[in-house]
């Protein structure tokens, strides 16, 4: 599996260095690796984009090394972990204002026992995964601790409630 830059560097209280990207443009993939650039904020948000465009551009970070971090259109269970498993690094949250929304995040991206993500096993994080034998003693043991979100403040009632959702996502990144 690939160690990712950004979470190292925050790790290490370091300075992390991302580039934006909101269209399909494969090319800036490798620039952005080339100048050493940790990570690219990849925003579905506010463009629309194909679905294979998205499988792209997430394939392309992977082969050129550079972490994206993608700011979802949506919080759909399906659709989080189907960017996951296509090779984000993370997310970008917008709009996380009360702890059930962080609550549903944590469940929807991470697995069991921290989470309730599906198995997918052929997409880019397939390496993440062992199934032998009891499936919960080895899901355990991966990546999931590796998921990084981001969250962005945008009202008054997130500030309020931030501290319930930042307890519940760590305890659920740490437990087990």
């Amino acid at each position: 599996m690939r160690k990712s830059k950004v979470l190292t560097k925050l790790r290490s209280s370091g300075f992390v260095q991302m580039a934006g990207l909101g269209h399909y443009l494969p090319f800036y993939i490798r620039y952005a690796a080339h100048f050493k650039y940790d990570g690219l904020w990849f925003d579905l948000e506010h463009r629309a984009m194909d679905s294979r465009e998205v499988q792209s551009i997430l394939a392309m970070c992977r082969q050129h090394d550079i972490d994206c971090m993608v700011r979802p259109p949506t919080l759909e269970r399906t659709r989080l972990y189907r960017y996951l498993e296509d090779g984000a690094t993370g997310f970008m949250i917008p709009f996380m204002s009360t702890a059930e929304i962080a609550r549903h995040v944590v469940d929807c991206t991470k697995f069991p026992p921290l989470g309730n993500r599906g198995i997918d096993g052929a997409g880019l994080d397939r390496r993440t995964v062992r199934i032998t034998g009891h499936a919960s003693r080895r899901l355990r043991h991966c990546p999931s601790r590796r998921l990084r979100l981001v969250v962005v403040h945008k009202s008054q009632q997130s500030g309020k409630h931030m501290n319930g959702a930042r307890i519940i996502a760590q305890s659920r990144i740490r437990s087990q």
